[in-house]
């Protein structure tokens, strides 16, 4: 129960930490306020979604039982996904799309 409760809280403070850095970074590069909380909610959701995979089911399912290149290829996938993913809703938020 203790171990879940601190795994919980420095997720949360990772979370927040991270979301108050990108979001002042973000808005350097966006002036619209709500077009800036709304781009660093999309990364941050899809960057803690994967911090998440990779950490919860990722390293024990692989990592802990010495399956590193089954893990290499894995999160190699998991990067391309996520970071595609982001790159898509970043044009659509923006109004465009790599289509178009």
């Amino acid at each position: 129960m203790i171990k879940n409760y601190h795994r919980r809280t420095y997720y949360l403070l990772f979370i927040v930490s991270f979301s108050t850095l990108w979001f002042l970074f973000k808005l350097g590069g966006i002036p619209d306020f709500m077009q800036a909380i709304a781009s660093t909610l999309i990364d941050v959701v899809i960057c803690f979604t994967a911090l998440l995979i990779s950490v919860e089911y990722l390293l024990p399912k692989y990592v802990y039982r010495s399956r590193y290149y089954k893990f290499f290829m894995a999160f190699v996938i998991l990067v391309l996904v996520s970071g595609s993913l982001i790159i898509l809703a970043q044009l659509a938020l923006m109004g465009t799309s790599v289509f178009s």
